[in-house]
């Protein structure tokens, strides 16, 4: 079993892989919805710094986006981090199909150091952050990955490292957001 600190995660790592992210991966790879398209998921060796998976819309084709997995290059990931960085990035997509991926939001996401963001932009970014945690629910049960207590850890963690990176003088408690 997969180790998550004090708690064990309910699934196997073989199960979550081979069986829950796989088969999420497969049935959104080149989804069409509403005239856009998920044209791919894919997981890359990259030095996953500030983010484990990234939800990217294409600059030039604003219908088409992709998702991208990060690992650390030449280890095997961690197959629960995956799979719920694989749901939260989904929820982005799923957010962007409904229209929440406004030119303000985009644009802040993009700038660096996010902390020279004014309070409205990093506001933006951190409902974005909970929003896509919170869809990603849903896909994490379509995979049949039940294990909330696992799902809302890397949750917090995610929200965490986009508080910590906004310096936000109101932040929240990420515990709160996902209790």
């Amino acid at each position: 079993m997969t180790h998550l600190g004090p708690k064990l995660c309910s699934h196997q790592d073989a199960e979550i892989w081979r069986s829950m992210f796989e088969r999420l991966r497969s049935s959104y790879h080149g989804h069409r919805s509403g005239g856009k398209v998920l044209v791919a998921v894919r997981v890359e060796a990259r030095d996953p710094i500030n983010e484990a998976g990234k939800f990217l819309p294409y600059r030039t084709r604003p219908n088409r986006a992709n998702i991208y997995i990060f690992r650390q290059p030449g280890q095997a990931g961690c197959p629960v981090d995956e799979l719920c960085t694989l749901c939260h990035e989904l929820g982005h997509w799923r957010s962007w199909l409904e229209g929440n991926h406004s030119a303000e939001y985009n644009s802040a996401i993009s700038t660096e150091p996010r902390s020279s963001l004014p309070p409205h932009a990093k506001h933006l970014i951190l409902d974005e952050e909970r929003r896509a945690w919170d869809y990603g629910r849903s896909f994490a049960a379509e995979a049949g990955f039940n294990d909330r207590w696992a799902y809302d850890l890397r949750a917090r963690l995610g929200v965490g490292n986009h508080l910590a990176r906004l310096q936000l003088a109101d932040a929240p408690d990420p515990v709160e957001l996902f209790p």
